[in-house]
């Protein structure tokens, strides 16, 4: 075999190395997006994996907000939103012979969190038109990497927006090429705004978001939300005045 003959075999061996690489690098890629995308279905349709997200992000934002201060928006179309409602946490006691201010301060006594999902119409909400459609409702973001809507001191969240996907939070700095099946808006109550005014702010974003982004909204079991359950979820808001500071 001649010096050019084995230069020759040399770069088509290497080349076909490279080409190997290529292909399997590529199948890796195929393979974890399937898994993800498994994994996106599998967390939409258990109603579980959201309550218990829910919960766990509703805990650390409050603990979030008893240490440390929030950050302030700094681009001025982030001036105060966030969102969602879920299942009532409260019962109401709507026994004869009680008053409605001794209903509201047993109500007080125990926090209830209201929740709003978004599922899309189309399997997924792609990370860059999330972004467009929450500045474009100025929703900021903040602590614990999802989207809040503050009080007008910017001091007290009202409500948050997390992803529907655990673990619930956005890629804010790269959400090109993010992607999720959903949003969910929650919000503890009593609050630094009384519970009616954060109810009507929430549904407003919710079904704004839903126009936008061409989704649909959602009960906290992720059942079609219905006129019923948005006039039982606006009677347990009503019931919540404004925390006391």
């Amino acid at each position: 075999m001649t010096s050019g003959e084995l230069r020759l075999l040399i770069l088509v061996l290497g080349l076909l190395f490279i080409a190997a690489v290529y292909l399997w690098e590529r199948h890796k890629r195929t393979q974890k997006e399937i898994r993800k995308k498994r994994e996106y279905a599998e967390a939409f349709d258990d109603p579980d994996v959201l309550g218990e997200q829910i919960n766990e992000l509703d805990m650390l934002v409050t603990q979030r907000e008893k240490s440390i201060p929030y950050i302030q928006a700094s681009d001025p179309e982030f001036e105060g939103i966030v969102s969602l409602e879920p299942e009532p946490s409260v019962v109401l006691d709507d026994h004869p012979g009680v008053s409605p201010g001794e209903t509201a301060a047993r109500a007080q006594r125990s926090d209830a969190i209201l929740i709003i999902s978004i599922a899309s119409n189309k399997k997924f909400f792609s990370g860059d038109a999330i972004m467009s459609s929450l500045r474009a409702l100025n929703l900021v973001p903040g602590p614990m990497d999802v989207f809040y809507r503050y009080d007008e001191t910017q001091e007290s969240i009202l409500y948050t927006v997390a992803s529907m996907v655990e673990p619930g939070t956005f890629p804010v700095d790269d959400m090109s090429r993010y992607m999720t099946s959903g949003l969910t808006l929650f919000g503890r109550l009593p609050a630094a705004r009384p519970g009616s005014e954060i109810f009507s702010d929430m549904v407003e974003s919710a079904q704004q978001l839903a126009a936008q982004l061409d989704g649909k909204l959602l009960d906290s079991q992720h059942q079609p939300m219905t006129e019923e359950k948005l006039d039982e979820m606006r009677q347990l808001a009503e019931s919540y005045p404004a925390k006391q500071a």
